[in-house]
């Protein structure tokens, strides 16, 4: 078998699938080897490519061996997989829960629990409700009055993070949802316990102006 034989490596990145072919440069380093038989009747040859991975650049990124022979009428090509690049842990990052302004009895509400700028993805949710004159949250539990929705963890643009936004659905009514308070509580490999933020106590409208009425 003819010994002339060209090897190519590629880069295919995340963004648009596009073919980067690879060079001997600061970032990348390619050892072509050089073509050797062990029974004079065939080669071998083994082609090296070593580089540090980066986040920014090589984070999902699928690399190429594509080799070129007399024999062959189309190169042969060999992929790896997605490349996963780690980052050093990060801790999430909690905003403060949003809600409407005016919150209804019988009107569906949506308290959203913004997590950001966690690495690695893997996190885990949990609302809690503590009713007026209740000294601890409890677990919601109940999703027939409570609706949770907690997508997966989205990587960020820079690729070196994640976010989530945890939303709770429910219609509040009178009187067991006036003065309630919710927390969303996060858990992840970076926290040596659960970090949360809270609504505070929430108002339903007109319940004010009743407890201030004076009775006739």
């Amino acid at each position: 078998m003819p010994r002339s034989t060209i090897i190519s490596l590629c880069e295919e990145q995340v963004k648009g699938d596009t073919l980067v072919p690879l060079e001997n440069s600061a970032e990348y380093r390619i050892d072509p080897g050089a073509p050797g038989t062990q029974d004079g009747k065939s080669f071998q040859q083994e082609t090296r490519l070593s580089f540090t991975p980066s986040v920014q650049r090589d984070q999902g990124a699928k690399f190429i061996c594509r080799v070129g022979h007399v024999t062959l009428e189309i190169p042969l090509e060999r992929r790896t997989g997605e490349l996963h690049v780690a980052e050093p842990p990060q801790a999430p990052v909690l905003r403060e829960i949003s809600r409407p302004q005016v919150l209804a009895p019988g009107e569906r509400v949506t308290l959203s629990c913004h997590i950001s700028r966690f690495y690695p993805k893997e996190l885990r949710v949990t609302w809690y409700r503590r009713g007026r004159g209740e000294s601890e949250f409890r677990c919601l539990d109940k999703p027939d009055t409570h609706e949770i929705v907690t997508p997966d963890p989205t990587a960020a643009p820079d690729r070196k993070s994640y976010f989530v936004m945890s939303q709770l659905h429910f219609t509040p009514v009178l009187p067991e949802d006036d003065g309630a308070e919710y927390r969303c509580s996060v858990e992840h490999e970076t926290l040596q316990e659960p970090e949360g933020k809270s609504t505070g106590p929430l108002e339903l409208r007109g319940t004010s102006e009743r407890g201030r009425a004076a009775p006739r």
